[in-house]
């Protein structure tokens, strides 16, 4: 993002021929680089899934559409009844499916809400400013596992520790 700032210069002359009195106006617009302290990262969804559970293709584009159709600083969606119509219409699956797939998606902790009103977890999507995202968060948290399968290393098994950290969302 930069600021922009913008300069005029107004110049006045008398024309020889007519006698008028002519201003010329000359504009310029710079852009003065600043420094944010908002960091953008892309999230691949597919090298995530796996992480939650998304094992359906089409959980993976409810999410997509989720994200893209969330509210700018704050993560909201509003599926009204057409809305999930035309969501179920346009990936071609029946209004059951999304509503399971939705269903999938706040199991997961991805995204949480009812009755048409949803908001995408913070922590793992966000579309707006970082100050946004950390006065959101002050009260949310989530709930993640993560863990390590047991692996052979010459001949004897090394267990690798899986470990949990729980706070709700």
């Amino acid at each position: 993002m930069g600021k922009k700032l913008r300069q005029s210069t107004e110049t006045v002359f008398i024309d020889r021929e007519t006698g008028e009195e002519v201003v010329n106006t000359t504009s310029k617009v710079f852009t003065e680089q600043v420094e944010s302290t908002d960091h953008f990262f892309m999230t691949y969804i597919d090298f995530i899934a796996p992480w939650f559970n998304l094992k359906p293709e089409i959980a993976k584009t409810i999410l997509i559409w989720l994200c893209k159709n969330a509210e700018f600083n704050t993560g909201k969606v509003s599926l009204t009844t057409q809305k999930r119509k035309d969501l179920a219409t346009e990936i071609g699956i029946t209004p059951q499916t999304l509503s399971n797939s939705l269903t999938a998606l706040k199991k997961a902790k991805l995204i949480d809400g009812s009755n048409g009103e949803f908001q995408i977890n913070p922590k793992i999507f966000w579309k707006g400013s970082q100050e946004s995202r950390n006065a959101l968060l002050k009260n949310a948290t989530i709930v993640m596992t993560f863990g390590l399968e047991e692996t052979k290393k010459d001949d004897r098994e090394e267990s690798i520790e899986s470990f949990e950290q729980e706070k709700e969302f």
